[in-house]
Protein backbone atom coordinates (compact mmCIF):
# COMPACT_ATOMS: atom_id res chain seq x y z
CA UNK A 1 0.00 0.00 0.00
CA UNK A 2 0.89 3.59 -0.61
CA UNK A 3 0.35 6.92 1.53
CA UNK A 4 1.32 10.04 0.73
CA UNK A 5 2.56 12.27 3.43
CA UNK A 6 2.54 16.22 2.74
CA UNK A 7 5.44 17.87 5.40
CA UNK A 8 7.44 14.83 5.96
CA UNK A 9 10.62 16.76 7.23
CA UNK A 10 8.09 17.68 10.25
CA UNK A 11 8.37 16.91 13.91
CA UNK A 12 5.24 14.91 13.50
CA UNK A 13 5.43 13.98 9.37
CA UNK A 14 9.11 12.57 9.43
CA UNK A 15 7.88 10.32 12.43
CA UNK A 16 4.82 9.17 10.86
CA UNK A 17 6.93 8.54 7.56
CA UNK A 18 9.25 6.13 9.43
CA UNK A 19 6.61 4.48 11.61
CA UNK A 20 4.54 3.47 8.36
CA UNK A 21 7.89 2.56 6.52
CA UNK A 22 8.76 0.16 9.21
CA UNK A 23 5.41 -1.50 9.17
CA UNK A 24 5.92 -2.18 5.25
CA UNK A 25 3.92 0.26 3.79
CA UNK A 26 5.88 3.31 0.76
CA UNK A 27 5.95 6.53 2.05
CA UNK A 28 5.52 8.89 -0.86
CA UNK A 29 7.17 12.10 0.98
CA UNK A 30 6.17 15.27 -0.75
CA UNK A 31 8.85 18.00 0.06
CA UNK A 32 9.82 21.63 -0.53
CA UNK A 33 12.65 21.92 -2.93
CA UNK A 34 16.12 20.82 -1.08
CA UNK A 35 14.82 19.25 1.87
CA UNK A 36 15.02 15.75 1.05
CA UNK A 37 18.12 14.82 3.24
CA UNK A 38 16.09 15.56 6.26
CA UNK A 39 14.06 12.94 5.59
CA UNK A 40 13.90 9.51 7.10
CA UNK A 41 16.55 7.24 5.99
CA UNK A 42 14.67 3.88 5.06
CA UNK A 43 14.12 2.37 1.60
CA UNK A 44 10.56 2.82 1.80
CA UNK A 45 10.63 6.54 1.83
CA UNK A 46 10.20 7.96 -1.21
CA UNK A 47 10.90 11.47 -1.66
CA UNK A 48 8.35 13.57 -3.93
CA UNK A 49 9.62 16.90 -4.52
CA UNK A 50 6.91 20.22 -5.12
CA UNK A 51 4.88 22.92 -3.88
CA UNK A 52 1.31 23.14 -2.49
CA UNK A 53 0.29 25.50 -5.17
CA UNK A 54 1.00 22.60 -7.92
CA UNK A 55 -2.43 20.82 -7.74
CA UNK A 56 -1.76 18.39 -10.95
CA UNK A 57 1.58 17.75 -9.58
CA UNK A 58 -0.25 17.01 -5.86
CA UNK A 59 -2.84 14.23 -8.19
CA UNK A 60 0.14 12.66 -9.84
CA UNK A 61 2.39 11.70 -6.91
CA UNK A 62 -1.26 10.66 -4.83
CA UNK A 63 -1.83 7.74 -8.48
CA UNK A 64 -1.82 4.32 -6.45
CA UNK A 65 -2.44 6.01 -2.96
CA UNK A 66 -4.86 5.06 -0.93
CA UNK A 67 -4.22 7.19 2.16
CA UNK A 68 -2.70 10.59 2.24
CA UNK A 69 -1.48 12.91 5.37
CA UNK A 70 -1.69 16.23 5.01
CA UNK A 71 0.89 17.81 7.63
CA UNK A 72 2.58 20.90 5.64
CA UNK A 73 1.75 24.24 6.67
CA UNK A 74 3.27 27.47 8.00
CA UNK A 75 3.88 27.88 11.55
CA UNK A 76 6.23 30.71 11.54
CA UNK A 77 5.26 33.05 14.75
CA UNK A 78 5.68 35.89 12.16
CA UNK A 79 5.55 36.64 8.57
CA UNK A 80 6.12 39.90 6.76
CA UNK A 81 2.66 39.51 5.16
CA UNK A 82 0.02 38.04 7.14
CA UNK A 83 -1.86 36.70 3.69
CA UNK A 84 1.00 34.40 3.34
CA UNK A 85 -0.65 31.91 5.98
CA UNK A 86 -3.67 31.87 4.27
CA UNK A 87 -1.98 31.13 0.92
CA UNK A 88 0.02 27.61 2.57
CA UNK A 89 -2.27 26.79 4.94
CA UNK A 90 -5.83 27.36 3.27
CA UNK A 91 -5.33 27.40 -0.61
CA UNK A 92 -2.58 24.61 -0.31
CA UNK A 93 -4.80 22.48 1.66
CA UNK A 94 -7.70 23.09 -0.74
CA UNK A 95 -5.14 22.21 -3.78
CA UNK A 96 -4.27 18.65 -1.81
CA UNK A 97 -8.00 17.99 -1.23
CA UNK A 98 -8.64 18.71 -5.02
CA UNK A 99 -5.91 16.57 -6.10
CA UNK A 100 -7.02 13.88 -3.59
CA UNK A 101 -10.06 13.88 -5.15
CA UNK A 102 -9.26 13.51 -8.16
CA UNK A 103 -6.73 10.58 -7.71
CA UNK A 104 -9.55 8.37 -6.05
CA UNK A 105 -8.18 8.67 -2.65
CA UNK A 106 -9.89 6.59 -0.20
CA UNK A 107 -8.92 8.58 2.94
CA UNK A 108 -7.45 11.94 3.71
CA UNK A 109 -6.06 12.97 7.59
CA UNK A 110 -5.59 16.89 8.08
CA UNK A 111 -3.18 17.89 10.88
CA UNK A 112 -4.87 21.10 12.36
CA UNK A 113 -3.93 22.43 15.60
CA UNK A 114 -6.02 22.48 19.22
CA UNK A 115 -4.75 26.47 18.98
CA UNK A 116 -8.16 26.30 17.02
CA UNK A 117 -10.44 26.43 19.93
CA UNK A 118 -10.77 29.50 22.20
CA UNK A 119 -9.75 29.93 25.72
CA UNK A 120 -11.13 27.99 28.53
CA UNK A 121 -13.13 29.83 31.04
CA UNK A 122 -13.22 29.62 34.53
CA UNK A 123 -11.55 25.90 33.98
CA UNK A 124 -14.07 24.49 31.51
CA UNK A 125 -12.68 21.52 29.58
CA UNK A 126 -12.35 21.70 25.51
CA UNK A 127 -13.43 18.96 24.03
CA UNK A 128 -14.25 18.43 19.96
CA UNK A 129 -17.74 19.91 20.23
CA UNK A 130 -16.62 23.16 20.98
CA UNK A 131 -16.89 25.86 17.92
CA UNK A 132 -14.02 27.18 16.65
CA UNK A 133 -12.56 30.99 18.03
CA UNK A 134 -14.17 33.87 16.69
CA UNK A 135 -11.11 35.65 17.01
CA UNK A 136 -7.49 34.47 17.25
CA UNK A 137 -4.15 35.58 18.98
CA UNK A 138 -1.77 34.77 15.98
CA UNK A 139 -2.26 34.72 11.87
CA UNK A 140 -1.65 30.94 12.02
CA UNK A 141 -4.61 30.14 14.12
CA UNK A 142 -6.60 32.18 12.22
CA UNK A 143 -5.70 30.02 9.35
CA UNK A 144 -6.02 26.92 10.88
CA UNK A 145 -9.90 27.78 11.62
CA UNK A 146 -10.48 29.45 8.26
CA UNK A 147 -8.83 25.92 6.89
CA UNK A 148 -11.39 23.84 8.62
CA UNK A 149 -13.95 25.89 7.74
CA UNK A 150 -13.61 25.43 4.26
CA UNK A 151 -12.48 21.77 4.94
CA UNK A 152 -16.48 21.27 6.40
CA UNK A 153 -17.85 23.05 2.48
CA UNK A 154 -15.65 20.67 0.69
CA UNK A 155 -17.44 18.07 -1.65
CA UNK A 156 -15.50 15.07 -1.25
CA UNK A 157 -16.84 13.18 -3.84
CA UNK A 158 -16.87 9.75 -2.06
CA UNK A 159 -13.03 10.60 0.18
CA UNK A 160 -13.82 10.75 3.76
CA UNK A 161 -11.68 12.99 5.39
CA UNK A 162 -10.48 13.37 8.81
CA UNK A 163 -9.42 16.27 10.30
CA UNK A 164 -6.63 15.66 13.40
CA UNK A 165 -6.04 18.84 16.23
CA UNK A 166 -2.56 17.83 18.28
CA UNK A 167 -1.85 19.84 21.30
CA UNK A 168 1.74 21.34 22.43
CA UNK A 169 4.00 18.64 21.73
CA UNK A 170 6.49 17.41 23.63
CA UNK A 171 9.42 13.94 23.09
CA UNK A 172 12.32 13.14 21.37
CA UNK A 173 13.33 14.78 18.15
CA UNK A 174 15.45 17.42 16.59
CA UNK A 175 15.20 20.74 18.92
CA UNK A 176 13.71 22.65 16.01
CA UNK A 177 10.91 25.47 16.48
CA UNK A 178 8.09 22.88 16.11
CA UNK A 179 9.69 20.23 19.44
CA UNK A 180 9.98 24.41 21.33
CA UNK A 181 8.24 22.85 24.60
CA UNK A 182 11.12 19.80 24.56
CA UNK A 183 13.94 22.01 23.91
CA UNK A 184 12.68 24.36 26.55
CA UNK A 185 12.39 21.25 29.35
CA UNK A 186 15.88 20.04 27.89
CA UNK A 187 17.30 23.25 29.06
CA UNK A 188 15.51 23.58 32.12
CA UNK A 189 16.74 19.83 33.11
CA UNK A 190 20.19 20.81 32.37
CA UNK A 191 20.00 23.87 34.54
CA UNK A 192 20.00 26.27 31.38
CA UNK A 193 16.27 27.72 31.90
CA UNK A 194 15.03 29.76 33.93
CA UNK A 195 12.43 31.70 33.34
CA UNK A 196 8.77 31.15 34.31
CA UNK A 197 5.77 32.43 31.62
CA UNK A 198 3.67 35.20 33.83
CA UNK A 199 2.50 33.65 37.29
CA UNK A 200 3.44 30.41 36.20
CA UNK A 201 -0.09 29.28 36.61
CA UNK A 202 -1.62 29.23 32.69
CA UNK A 203 -2.57 25.75 31.36
CA UNK A 204 -1.62 24.06 28.77
CA UNK A 205 -2.31 20.31 27.35
CA UNK A 206 0.90 18.55 26.35
CA UNK A 207 0.83 15.34 24.00
CA UNK A 208 3.95 12.87 23.44
CA UNK A 209 4.84 13.24 19.79
CA UNK A 210 4.82 8.91 19.80
CA UNK A 211 1.21 9.57 20.74
CA UNK A 212 0.04 12.31 18.19
CA UNK A 213 1.90 9.44 15.56
CA UNK A 214 -0.07 6.64 16.32
CA UNK A 215 -3.24 9.11 16.85
CA UNK A 216 -2.96 9.80 13.28
CA UNK A 217 -2.90 6.14 12.17
CA UNK A 218 -6.06 5.52 13.54
CA UNK A 219 -7.42 8.06 12.50
CA UNK A 220 -6.57 7.48 8.97
CA UNK A 221 -8.19 3.75 10.05
CA UNK A 222 -10.92 4.75 12.16
CA UNK A 223 -11.62 8.00 11.95
CA UNK A 224 -15.45 9.42 11.16
CA UNK A 225 -16.01 11.23 7.66
CA UNK A 226 -15.23 15.42 8.76
CA UNK A 227 -15.05 14.69 12.17
CA UNK A 228 -12.03 16.12 14.11
CA UNK A 229 -10.04 14.32 16.98
CA UNK A 230 -8.25 16.31 19.70
CA UNK A 231 -4.44 14.58 19.80
CA UNK A 232 -3.87 15.95 23.60
CA UNK A 233 -2.12 14.45 26.42
CA UNK A 234 -1.45 16.36 30.59
CA UNK A 235 -3.01 19.61 31.47
CA UNK A 236 -0.46 21.41 32.86
CA UNK A 237 0.73 25.01 34.46
CA UNK A 238 3.89 26.28 33.87
CA UNK A 239 4.77 25.49 37.19
CA UNK A 240 3.76 21.78 37.56
CA UNK A 241 5.52 21.34 33.67
CA UNK A 242 8.77 21.95 35.50
CA UNK A 243 8.46 20.75 38.80
CA UNK A 244 7.09 17.58 37.49
CA UNK A 245 9.77 17.12 34.78
CA UNK A 246 12.63 18.42 37.55
CA UNK A 247 10.80 15.23 40.14
CA UNK A 248 11.41 12.66 37.29
CA UNK A 249 15.35 13.94 36.72
CA UNK A 250 15.94 14.48 40.13
CA UNK A 251 16.94 18.07 39.25
CA UNK A 252 15.07 21.55 40.54
CA UNK A 253 16.48 24.69 39.10
CA UNK A 254 15.14 28.29 40.80
CA UNK A 255 12.31 29.72 38.30
CA UNK A 256 12.59 33.64 37.64
CA UNK A 257 8.30 35.03 37.16
CA UNK A 258 8.43 36.78 33.65
CA UNK A 259 5.68 39.94 33.81
CA UNK A 260 2.76 39.68 31.18
CA UNK A 261 3.64 43.26 30.58
CA UNK A 262 7.32 42.98 30.08
CA UNK A 263 6.85 39.72 27.78
CA UNK A 264 4.37 41.91 25.57
CA UNK A 265 6.78 44.79 25.59
CA UNK A 266 9.71 42.54 24.57
CA UNK A 267 7.84 40.74 22.18
CA UNK A 268 6.81 44.48 20.36
CA UNK A 269 10.30 45.16 20.00
CA UNK A 270 11.54 41.96 18.59
CA UNK A 271 8.02 42.29 16.22
CA UNK A 272 9.68 45.83 15.43
CA UNK A 273 13.08 44.80 14.63
CA UNK A 274 11.65 41.58 12.27
CA UNK A 275 10.09 44.52 10.34
CA UNK A 276 13.26 46.30 9.67
CA UNK A 277 15.01 43.59 9.18
CA UNK A 278 12.63 40.41 7.72
CA UNK A 279 14.11 38.03 9.94
CA UNK A 280 11.94 36.06 11.67
CA UNK A 281 11.68 37.07 15.66
CA UNK A 282 11.58 34.39 18.57
CA UNK A 283 7.81 35.86 19.82
CA UNK A 284 5.32 38.41 18.76
CA UNK A 285 2.68 39.84 21.01
CA UNK A 286 0.02 37.04 19.46
CA UNK A 287 2.17 34.29 20.61
CA UNK A 288 2.80 36.27 23.99
CA UNK A 289 -1.22 36.56 24.36
CA UNK A 290 -2.28 32.89 23.49
CA UNK A 291 0.75 31.24 25.92
CA UNK A 292 -0.82 34.09 28.61
CA UNK A 293 -4.15 31.98 28.68
CA UNK A 294 -5.24 28.60 29.88
CA UNK A 295 -6.25 25.58 27.44
CA UNK A 296 -7.85 22.98 29.49
CA UNK A 297 -8.16 19.87 26.29
CA UNK A 298 -9.85 16.48 26.83
CA UNK A 299 -8.69 13.59 24.14
CA UNK A 300 -11.97 11.66 25.38
CA UNK A 301 -12.91 11.14 22.01
CA UNK A 302 -9.71 10.18 20.13
CA UNK A 303 -9.38 7.81 23.10
CA UNK A 304 -12.77 6.03 22.37
CA UNK A 305 -13.05 6.12 18.92
CA UNK A 306 -9.80 6.01 17.86
CA UNK A 307 -7.98 3.60 20.60
CA UNK A 308 -5.88 7.08 20.93
CA UNK A 309 -3.75 6.27 24.23
CA UNK A 310 -1.97 9.02 26.14
CA UNK A 311 1.76 8.16 27.66
CA UNK A 312 2.17 9.32 31.69
CA UNK A 313 3.76 12.14 31.54
CA UNK A 314 6.40 11.08 33.78
CA UNK A 315 7.28 7.94 31.45
CA UNK A 316 7.32 10.79 28.66
CA UNK A 317 10.05 12.82 30.46
CA UNK A 318 12.41 10.03 31.24
CA UNK A 319 12.49 9.05 27.37
CA UNK A 320 13.60 12.69 27.19
CA UNK A 321 16.10 12.28 29.41
CA UNK A 322 17.03 8.91 28.09
CA UNK A 323 17.49 10.26 24.18
CA UNK A 324 19.43 14.05 25.12
CA UNK A 325 21.47 12.00 27.75
CA UNK A 326 20.79 14.70 30.74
Amino acid sequence: MATLITGATGLIGSKLAGRLAESGEEVRAWVRPGSEQRLPDHPQVIPVVGNLSDAGALQQAMKGCEGVFHLAAFTGVWHRDPGFYFRINVDGTRNVLLAAREAGVKCLVITSTAGVFPPSVNGEIIDETTPCAVSCPTWYEESKVAMEQMIHGFPAGGMRIVIVNPTRLYGPGPLGKSNSVTRMLVQYLRGKWHWLPGNGQGVGNYAFIDDVVEGHVAAMAHGWHKARYILGGWNLSYSDLFRRAGEVCGRQSALIPLPLPLMMAASAGMKGMAQLTGREPLITPGWVRKYSHSWYLSPELATKKLGYTVTPFEQGISRIIEYYRI
